[in-house]
């Protein structure tokens, strides 16, 4: 029997950790198993096609994936799971004709990740290599909080400490990805468990959704500062001003820990229901602390094309580019103020609003 894993033709940054899971379930049940990107013909003749869906505004390239292969292997069982699938589950059904599987799946959280998939995914997205000597796994799911932009109560609504998670970990590898999305909201006595089992194991750890500043107290930043941290992955959120005079304090105290300023990555989302303004202020914050901000672009959560961009009422779509770049390209943030970037462009902000 064959088991074949899909994943629609987009570009990812990090190896799917449901299809490494997946490959290992298959495995188990005696299945040969293939790794494939996009629609590929000379693949053999699969029993069953586990497609994975990410981003909705990757919905085009999904649908068209998930049609090819129902269309191709008349008589293997489809799949369908993941982001996409969890958000829009109907439209999936309506436009394919496949009901997908929706959620998270208890069985999946606890099995160890298939890594011997990982050279065949860096075959079609080279970027992933960069994470090919990594663990990856989640030691919690959930989150408590109910923010309007973020999807996690609708993909995660449940939240809970998966309880094998140290098995996840494979110690022959010196990093590890931690994927929770709220670690900071669980037991503290959960939170030390984490920090010391990296710090016993002398692990490099990126922690790739954040902590919660709000709720980070000194005893789990003591802990944070004896991590031995891969470059940006300490990361942290300032997406609204509910997160000012927070993000701030807890920053100042992990480098006054000893922290290195290469180990932070602050997402700052922008694009939601800030103005310019605020944007400014929570991504200029960061640079004043000499860490570096990264520009999330907000997109809704049933936003279907990644073509044509999201703009709130607050922004433009030149406005929202050169924003974006000027704290992305050439490290320009360092060395010019935005109204200077501009200018050496031949542009006014009050132009591009």
């Amino acid at each position: 029997m064959k088991a074949l894993l899909v994943e629609p033709d987009i570009p990812l940054r990090y190896p799917n950790l449901g299809l490494l899971k997946l490959a290992t379930k298959y495995k188990n049940l005696g299945y040969e198993i293939e790794y494939v990107k996009g629609k590929q013909y000379f693949i053999g003749r699969p029993d069953v096609i586990l497609i994975s869906t990410m981003f909705t505004y990757y919905s085009k390239e999904t649908l068209d994936c998930i049609n090819f292969y129902k269309n191709t292997f008349k008589d293997a069982e489809i799949q369908v799971g993941g982001i996409f699938a969890t958000l829009m589950p109907d439209l999936i059904e309506k436009e394919t004709g496949v009901k997908p599987k929706v959620g998270c799946f208890e069985e999946l959280d606890r099995l160890t990740p298939d890594y011997s998939i990982i050279p065949q995914m860096i075959k079609y997205s080279p970027y992933i290599e960069k994470w090919k000597d990594f663990s990856i796994l989640f030691s919690t799911r959930g989150c408590p909080r109910n923010c309007a932009f973020c999807s996690v109560k609708t993909l995660e609504p449940n939240t809970t400490i998966i309880p094998n998670w140290k098995e996840l970990i494979d110690l022959t590898k010196k990093n590890v990805m931690f994927q929770d999305n709220n670690l900071t909201s669980f037991p503290i006595e959960h939170f030390k468990d984490v920090m010391n089992f990296i710090i016993e194991n002398k692990l490099h750890v990126c922690f790739n959704n954040g902590f919660d500043c709000r709720i980070l107290n000194e005893e789990q930043m003591q802990l944070m500062a004896k991590v031995k941290w891969y470059p940006g992955g300490l990361r942290l959120a300032f997406d609204n001003m509910g997160e000012d005079k927070f993000i701030q304090k807890c920053v100042k105290r992990l480098l006054e820990l000893g922290v290195s300023k290469s180990s932070f990555l602050i997402f700052c989302m922008f694009n939601f229901e800030d103005t310019f303004e605020e944007a400014m202020y929570r991504h200029t914050e960061m640079v004043k602390l000499k860490v570096r901000p990264y520009p999330q672009v907000y997109s809704p959560l049933d936003w279907l094309n990644k073509k044509v961009k999201y703009i709130s009422p607050n922004w433009t779509l030149e406005l929202i580019r050169e924003f974006r770049n000027y704290f992305v390209l050439a490290g320009n943030y360092k060395y010019m103020t935005f109204d200077e970037y501009l200018a050496k462009k031949g542009k006014k902000l009050e132009d591009l609003r």
